[in-house]
C-alpha cells in the first residue's frame, strides 16, 4: 500500500457528454446534463448526500449543501495507492454562480469535521523541523530569520531588515499558495514573492496600511484597499497563479481571518508579464516584518470550482492509519464559508501508528 490517495471529481468530456461506459454502474443514470453557467465545457451531475455547516469548530449536521456532493467510492481503500472520487459542484442556489468559488481540502476522523486537518498535496511547511530544510535567506542581509514557538504552534519570524527567505525548490507553474501570516507593522508592510526567478525577480504581493499591491519588475499590476486588516492578527493569504495562452498570467488573491470565517479580500487580475520567465515555475519568498506559521502549495485545479481538470493527489505518507472523511470548504464570496463532508471514509493503511495529526 502506497502513502498517497488520488482524489478526482467531476467526470467530464470536451463535448459535455459522458459516455455510459465511463460511469460506475452504481451511478449510471444519475447524470444531470445541465451545463454550468460559468463553465460551459463542464457537465455537472448530482450524486450522493453530504452535510454542511458554517462553524470552523464543532459542526452540527445541517441541511444538505446542494452545491457540492460526493459520490460513494467503488472501494473504501485506495487501489494501487489511489482511488477516484466524483462529485457535483455547480448546483443552483447553494454556490453563487456569479462569483468566483474556491475549495480548500481537509480530512477528519469525525463526521462533524470538528477535528479536520489540512490535506497536503504538493508542499507543506509548518517550521516544526526548523528553517533550513526548505528555505534559505538570500541577499546581503541573510541574518535575522528565526523559528519561534507560540503555545503549540511554530512560526518563522522575519524582521524588516532581513533579506527575503526563499524556498529551496520551485513550485509548479499553476498553483495556489496558502500562507498563514501575522503582519507586525502595516506601516512598513510585508511581501510575498511569487514565481521568483534566479536573479530576475518575480511577482510581489505587498501588504501595507494602504492595502494590497501586486508588482512585477517595478511595474504595478493591480492595487486594492484592504481596510479590515490590522497588525498583530493572523490572516490566511491564498494566492493562485495560472499561465494561459503562453502569454498571460491569472492572479487570484483571497485573504481570510485566521479561523477562515470571513473573506476580507477577493481580487482577480489578468497580466502579461514583461519577464517571460514568469509564465513558468518559480520559487516563493517571504519578507518581513511579519511572522509566517504555515504554508501550503496546491495544484490550481484542486482549488477552484471553475476548473475542469478536477484531480489532485493527497499525500498520506505521514498520516497514521485510520479512517478519514474528506472535507471540502466552499467559499463563493457571497455566502459564509461552508463545509461539505463525504458520506464515507477513506481507510488509510500505510503502517504508521499514532495520534491523528
Amino acid at each position: 500500500m502506497h502513502g498517497e490517495v488520488t482524489v478526482r471529481y467531476d467526470a467530464l468530456t470536451r463535448r459535455g457528454v459522458l459516455p455510459a461506459h465511463r460511469l460506475p454502474g452504481s451511478v449510471h443514470g444519475l447524470m444531470n446534463g445541465r451545463l454550468s453557467s460559468t463553465m460551459t465545457r463542464c457537465v455537472r451531475w448530482t450524486l450522493a448526500v453530504a452535510i454542511a455547516g458554517c462553524s470552523l469548530a464543532a459542526l452540527p449536521v445541517a441541511a444538505q449543501l446542494r452545491g457540492l456532493r460526493f459520490a460513494p467510492p467503488l472501494s473504501p481503500r485506495p487501489m494501487g495507492g489511489s482511488y477516484t472520487v466524483q462529485w457535483n459542484d455547480q448546483a443552483p442556489g447553494d454556490i453563487d454562480p456569479g462569483l468566483l468559488s474556491s475549495l480548500t481540502w481537509y480530512y477528519a476522523s469525525r463526521l462533524d469535521a470538528s477535528d479536520r486537518k489540512r490535506i497536503t498535496t504538493q508542499f507543506r511547511e509548518d517550521f516544526v523541523a526548523g528553517f533550513m530544510r526548505n528555505w534559505r535567506a538570500e541577499g546581503a542581509s541573510a541574518e535575522g530569520w528565526a523559528v519561534r514557538r507560540d503555545g503549540r504552534s511554530y512560526y518563522l519570524a522575519g524582521p524588516s531588515d532581513a533579506s527575503p527567505a526563499v524556498t529551496v525548490d520551485p513550485t509548479e507553474s499553476n498553483v495556489v499558495i496558502s500562507a498563514l501570516v501575522r503582519p507586525r507593522s502595516l506601516q512598513t508592510g510585508f511581501t510575498l514573492g511569487l514565481r521568483v526567478q534566479p536573479n530576475s525577480g518575480g511577482y510581489e504581493l505587498r501588504t501595507t496600511a494602504g492595502g494590497l499591491t501586486i508588482t512585477e519588475g517595478g511595474r504595478t499590476v493591480v492595487e486594492q484597499r484592504a481596510p479590515g486588516l490590522t497588525a498583530g492578527a493572523w490572516y490566511w493569504y491564498e494566492v493562485g497563479l495560472q499561465s494561459r495562452k503562453g502569454r498571460e498570467v491569472v492572479l487570484r488573491v483571497r485573504v481570510f481571518d485566521e479561523k477562515r470565517q470571513r473573506l476580507l479580500v477577493d481580487l482577480v487580475e489578468y497580466d502579461r508579464p514583461g519577464n517571460g520567465a514568469l509564465l513558468g515555475p518559480g520559487r516563493v519568498s517571504l519578507s518581513g516584518p511579519a511572522d509566517f506559521a504555515e504554508l501550503y502549495v496546491d495544484p490550481w485545479e484542486a482549488r477552484w470550482v471553475d476548473d475542469c481538470k478536477n484531480q489532485f493527489k493527497w499525500d498520506t505518507s505521514v498520516i497514521p492509519d485510520g479512517d478519514y472523511y474528506l472535507v471540502a470548504e466552499v467559499v463563493d464570496g457571497k455566502n459564509p464559508p461552508r463545509l461539505v463532508v463525504s458520506g464515507y471514509q477513506v481507510q488509510v493503511r500505510n503502517g504508521r501508528t499514532g495520534a491523528f495529526n
